[in-house]
């Protein structure tokens, strides 16, 4: 299975790549989707505004990716 594409960096990559995830759910493509939540978590857990103000979010991001947060 190949990685999520980089997105191009003037995006804010990690949200699109979580709404690609979304939508790749959806449409009943979990391996799709795990391989998107994967790169928007790899970012948004560096984010110190995220990680405090979307709990929440972050560990559904984490758990849709395959991974575990902490």
């Amino acid at each position: 299975a190949s990685a999520a594409p980089r997105l191009d960096s003037d995006w804010p990559a990690p949200y699109v790549a979580e709404e690609l995830g979304e939508l790749h759910l959806a449409a009943g493509d979990r391996e799709a989707a795990s391989r998107y939540f994967a790169t928007a978590y790899a970012e948004l857990a560096q984010d110190a505004w995220f990680v405090d103000t979307e709990p929440e979010r972050l560990a559904r991001i984490a758990e849709l990716s395959g991974r575990h947060p902490g």
